[in-house]
């Protein structure tokens, strides 16, 4: 062993510079050439027709659906279409979400109800 410790790291940057160099040197920003603004127009607008959905509506009280065939009771939560999609946008995703209620305590305190089939 020649005693000189571990290798020094492959790239290291001094603590101060980042904080003193001057921000454009490190991350240098050109104006985007015509090409590249036409691609970027185009990408927003093929965007804009995407179907647009809201967020999430608070889950349910846990229910049994009588007529569902399934013993369990569930938990619903629904969101809305913002904006449909439109022609050649990306279709709308499922707008209701369904959990199983699993947690007997849950049941308890939710005073489980049967909804009309």
């Amino acid at each position: 062993g020649t005693g000189q410790g571990p290798a020094p790291a492959p790239y290291s940057v001094p603590p101060t510079a980042a904080r003193d160099a001057d921000p454009l040197v490190l991350s240098p920003l050109s104006a985007p050439s015509a090409e590249e603004k036409a691609k970027i127009n185009q990408t927003r607008a093929m965007a804009m027709r995407d179907c647009i959905v809201s967020e999430w509506s608070e889950w349910t009280a846990c229910a049994r659906q009588k007529s569902s065939g399934m013993d369990a009771a569930r938990q619903l939560h629904t969101r809305t279409i913002v904006q449909p999609q439109l022609e050649g946008g990306v279709a709308c995703p499922p707008l209701e979400e369904y959990r199983t209620c699993m947690n007997i305590g849950t049941l308890a305190r939710d005073r489980l109800r049967t909804d009309a089939p």
